[in-house]
This record gives structure tokens, C-alpha cells and sequence, in this order.
């Protein structure tokens, strides 16, 4: 009957739903229990039969057993070289990347496994377990080795000779892997530092102002391509992963921070904060010579940079203006001559109030010497007595 027949099918569709639930849920009926060890001859082995037992696809593995074979023969490397300190060092990085590699290849198989074997599944992860235990105890290996003395930041300065003997003493007992280019990077760095830091010494002691902030500029430079070159060595895990070591350069990179952050090297392209000499200007007049005069003593006393201010040209049109002005005051008679001083004092209240704007805007920062704030002060109130005279 019709009723019989759909339930023959219904029981035939059920069993068939609990075969492949079956199927999905152990994918590898009756599979062997996963090896105690960790090796690409045991993961071979493993993998062939799950793979003969169908679950796994050939190749999916391969990655994994590439790495194991990578990771046993940097460990033989090591083993080898136990008496050289930098080709156990060598040979100890190589073998932690091996490791990072092992990881990754034991996460992508599992991603690509829609229904993994629960035994199979379980020995990938003792596999990805063992990688990252060795890496890590290989990091640690490196990081906590030790050189003696250890290495400190010693005296005033840092000198070529106490890194290339702290850098040998490094490499010597395997503490950090040899880099001639960073390391050599640094010892320039520190003999253009101190060769800088020679150069502005001397022009302070000669009192030599005007050259005194370019020097400061040029030991801020070279400070700035020191901490480069020391943050390099920070990047390179050959020397970082060293405990010793990373906190030697880290303690000289904060010794180059506090020097970078002297006030007397931080003086800018207008004077600010920089080593000056006297500077005493006198009264302020609407006198071209005597702008002249302080323009000169300046300069020589590095109280500002360039000569090229800007003030002359504003200071020379609100002379010519005030002169004008003051020719034409006695002479305003008839309606002519009163219009043509009219025109006059409108020219110089507007000469006069650029000026000012000026002297506050842009002359007054010129410098932050104490001497230059007052004599940009002194032209202020000068334009503003100016200014009520024209009325």
C-alpha cells in the first residue's frame, strides 16, 4: 500500500541520516591512538594511515611534516655548534623560526579539515603545543644568557670604545647574534655625537654666538641619527631578545632623550632658547641708523639668526612717512597744503600701525632673549605715543 511504502522510505532516509551522522561525527573509525612523540617520521607514519582510512586527503599534511624536518635538523645545528657561541646563537634563531612555522602549518591543516578525526585532531594539537613550547624555551635560552660585567651606561658620555667592547663581549658568549652593519651604525653614530658635541663646546667657550646655533642644530642631528641607529638594534631580535643587552641600549636611548631635551640645543630658526651675549640696544627713535646699529650687535651676539628681520623696510616707510609729515606741518596755510596734510597723516597712522602689528606678530618672536622682548616692547609703546601725536 501507499501507507507501507513511504514508511520503508522514511525508515531508509533515517538510517541513511544516521550513517552519515556517524561518518561526520569519526570520520576515522577504529584509528590507532596518536604517537607519545613529536617527529616527522612519527607524523608521517600517522598521516599515511589516516589518510589511507580517509580521513585526511594526501598532501594536506605535507606543510607540517616540512617543518618537523626543518625543526630536527636546526636542533642537530645546535648540538653541533654547542661550542661556537654565535653559530649556536645562529642556529638557535633558525630553530625558533622552524617552530613559527610548525604552528602555522598545524593551524591551516586543521582549517582545512571540514570534519577532523578527533585522534588526528588531538595529535596535530600536541604537535602545535610541542612547537610553541620550543620556541619559547629556545627565546628564553637567548634572552637570559649573560655576559660579564654586566653591561652599564658608564661616565658622562657614551664613547665608541665602551660599546664596541660591550658589543664584543655580546657576540663573544652568544648573547647577541653578530651585526657589523648595526653595530657599526651605532659606533659612527656615537663618534659624530661626540665629535658635535666637541664643536659646540668650543664655540661656547669662545663665546662665538653666531655660530653657536648651527653647532647646536648639528648635535641635534647626529643625537637624532644616534637613537635611530641604537632603535634599530632594538628592531633586530638578534640583539632585543637578550635581556642584558636590550636594556644597555634601552638605557642609552633614554640617555639620548634627556640630551635632546636640553634647552640649549633647542634653539630654532629664530633663536628661540639658544646661548646669546649681551644686548643692549639703548633707547628706540625713529632714527634708520640706529636699527642698523642694534640689527649689527644682534646678530654678533647671537641674540637673533639672520640680519633679514623684516623690520627695515616697515621701519624705513614709517620714517619716510613721519618725515614727510613733519616738513609739511608748518606749511598747512591755504586748503591745498591742509588736504596734503590730511593725506599725510592718514599715510603715516597707517605706516606706523603696520609697523606696530609687525614688531608684535613677527619681530617680537624673533628671539626670546630677555634684552630683544624688552626692545620690541620699547617699539611698541614708541608706535602708540606715535600714533596719538598724529592724531
Amino acid at each position: 500500500s501507499m501507507t507501507g511504502a513511504l514508511e520503508r522510505i522514511r525508515a531508509a532516509t533515517a538510517g541513511r541520516l544516521r550513517a552519515l551522522d556517524q561518518e561526520l561525527s569519526d570520520p576515522w573509525p577504529g584509528a590507532p591512538s596518536p604517537p607519545t612523540d613529536v617527529s616527522a617520521e612519527a607524523w608521517k607514519t600517522y598521516y599515511k594511515s589516516a589518510c589511507d582510512g580517509g580521513a585526511a586527503q594526501r598532501g594536506q599534511g605535507d606543510r607540517i611534516t616540512d617543518a618537523l624536518d626543518t625543526l630536527a635538523k636546526m636542533a642537530k645545528q645546535i648540538e653541533q655548534n654547542a661550542t661556537d657561541p654565535q653559530k649556536t646563537l645562529a642556529a638557535e634563531l633558525a630553530y625558533r623560526e622552524a617552530a613559527g612555522r610548525l604552528m602555522l602549518a598545524t593551524a591551516e591543516f586543521l582549517r582545512g579539515q571540514r570534519a577532523a578525526a578527533e585522534r588526528l585532531k588531538a595529535y596535530v594539537l600536541a604537535i602545535a603545543a610541542y612547537a610553541d613550547s620550543e620556541q619559547m624555551a629556545k627565546g628564553n635560552v637567548q634572552k637570559q644568557r649573560k655576559f660579564a660585567p654586566e653591561p652599564r651606561p658608564t661616565g658622562a658620555e657614551w664613547t665608541v670604545a665602551e660599546w664596541e667592547d660591550v658589543y664584543r663581549r655580546a657576540t663573544d658568549s652568544g648573547c647577541v647574534l653578530a651585526n657589523a652593519k648595526l653595530s657599526s651604525g651605532i659606533s659612527k653614530a656615537i663618534a659624530a655625537c661626540l665629535k658635535a658635541g666637541d664643536t659646540l663646546d668650543a664655540k661656547r667657550a669662545a663665546k662665538d654666538y653666531q655660530k653657536i646655533r648651527p653647532a647646536a642644530g648639528e648635535a641635534v642631528t647626529a643625537l637624532g641619527k644616534l637613537a635611530a641607529a641604537v632603535n634599530a638594534a632594538l628592531g633586530d631580535r638578534g640583539f632585543r631578545d637578550n635581556d642584558l643587552m636590550s636594556l644597555y641600549l634601552a638605557r642609552q636611548l633614554d640617555r639620548i632623550r634627556a640630551l635632546l631635551a636640553d634647552p640649549t640645543l633647542k634653539g630654532d630658526a629664530a633663536g628661540k632658547a639658544a646661548p646669546a651675549g649681551e644686548f643692549s640696544p639703548g633707547a628706540v627713535a625713529w632714527v634708520m641708523k640706529d636699527w642698523d646699529q642694534v640689527k649689527k650687535q644682534a646678530v654678533a651676539n647671537g641674540i637673533i639668526v639672520d640680519a633679514d628681520t623684516g623690520m627695515t623696510p616697515k621701519l624705513k616707510a614709517a620714517i619716510t612717512t613721519l618725515d614727510a609729515l613733519g616738513k609739511q606741518k608748518d606749511k598747512a596755510k591755504t586748503q591745498e597744503q591742509r588736504e596734503e596734510r590730511v593725506g599725510l597723516q592718514r599715510s603715516a597712522r597707517t605706516r606706523v600701525s603696520e609697523l606696530k602689528e609687525f614688531i608684535n606678530v613677527t619681530f617680537r618672536h624673533l628671539s626670546e632673549h630677555e634684552g630683544w622682548v624688552d626692545y620690541a616692547r620699547s617699539w611698541n609703546d614708541l608706535c602708540d605715543s606715535t600714533l596719538e601725536q598724529i592724531g
